[in-house]
């Protein structure tokens, strides 16, 4: 039986909800700068698990002030879900896990799952395991292929789940070592080393039957990141949420370096590493290049000119998104899109179900 498809009965869904204690297998991806207190809590109250999106060098009272407002809204909510906390790797501090924001955010009461990102987890993760306040703590790490995963466990990463990461996914992920979640997570499944792992699938996952067609393939649970970018509970602007609800496609977006060569030193991501983004940008007209080829010169004036405001109503930077956009249709509750997402692929596996029946 695949672990990672619901039971006939739909009364459980997958090893994930079962680990976790939630309602459904749904995980707020931990975007930086996007998922905070307010939309982690939204979607823990409607049943999922909230991740906040941290970075390095933020202070004990930043982190515990986004843990009260995340905590405070999943109890104002059926409170069916539970919190985490998710560390983009490069911009933690030299101090690493000895980060105070860090060693706040893991040790906090409330949370249930810690995400890790792009860089070494390890001394993370032991971290994690030497000052969680809960020793059920779930620690996630986020691949982009099952060999970073296989090596990972070999190394002797204590890891509960991996989050495999699609070419479709917005945001930063490492392109030519990625394939689709379709080829993804049956490779991943069918791996003795993994056999034991919860599996998330994230990558184009914007509607129900992404869900769907996810933990058919053997998920234990689905990331979902740019669907919650155009929730009412998210902090970017307005008009970073309309620029998604307003595109038409796939097409619409662009894998690319551009994003990144003016806003980050040069040698702040890993090596290989893109982004996927609306190409309406100006930074994307006027620095993009074919990936891993030759970059644009950038001056420094250039970055003189990107540094002057957020400007993301004006479209001069990025406007992460995945490739799912077409399914962003407008702006509403977070728990809105839970519930329509989780029970919208209920509805895909009994309409499957039925139509299989002679």
């Amino acid at each position: 039986q695949n672990p990672g498809l619901p039971t006939r009965t739909m009364s459980r869904w997958t090893r994930l909800t079962a680990r976790l204690q939630l309602k459904y297998p749904l995980v707020l991806a931990p975007m930086y700068s996007a998922a905070n207190g307010r939309l982690a809590g939204a979607v823990a109250a409607a049943g999922g698990l909230g991740l906040l999106g941290l970075g390095g060098g933020q202070s004990r009272d930043t982190v515990r002030d986004e843990l009260s407002t995340a905590r405070k809204t999943s109890l104002a909510g059926a409170g069916a879900g539970k919190i985490g906390v998710g560390f983009l790797l490069p911009t933690m501090p030299a101090s690493g896990p000895d980060d105070e924001g860090f060693l706040e955010a893991i040790s906090g009461e409330e949370v249930a799952a810690v995400w890790l990102s792009f860089g070494d987890p390890a001394p993370y993760i032991a971290a994690v395991r030497n000052n969680a306040r809960q020793s059920t703590v779930a620690v996630i790490v986020q691949v982009q292929s099952v060999e970073a995963a296989v090596d990972l466990v070999r190394k002797g990463c204590d890891i509960d789940a991996f989050s495999l990461q699609g070419c479709d996914a917005g945001g930063h992920g490492i392109q030519a070592a990625s394939t689709s979640i379709v080829s993804l997570l049956p490779e991943a499944r069918d791996h003795e080393v993994l056999r034991d792992k919860l599996l998330l699938a994230a990558g184009g996952v914007s509607d129900a039957r992404a869900v769907a067609a996810a933990l058919a393939l053997g998920a234990d649970g689905v990331v979902v990141g740019s669907a919650f970018v155009a929730s009412e509970e998210c902090k970017v602007s307005e008009g970073y949420k309309r620029r998604i609800v307003e595109a038409q496609g796939h097409v619409d977006t662009a894998v690319s370096m551009s994003w990144d060569v003016l806003g980050h030193p040069e040698g702040f991501w890993p090596d290989k590493v893109v982004g996927r983004a609306l190409r309406d940008s100006e930074c994307f007209e006027r620095f993009h290049r074919p990936i891993y080829g030759e970059q644009a010169t950038i001056t420094p004036n250039d970055k003189s000119w990107y540094a002057k405001g957020d400007d993301l109503d004006r479209k001069k930077r990025a406007a992460w998104v995945g490739g799912g956009v077409s399914q962003i249709r407008q702006i509403r509750p977070a728990s809105a899109i839970v519930v329509d997402l989780m029970e919208g692929a209920r509805e895909v596996f009994r309409h499957q179900r039925d139509a299989c029946v002679d």
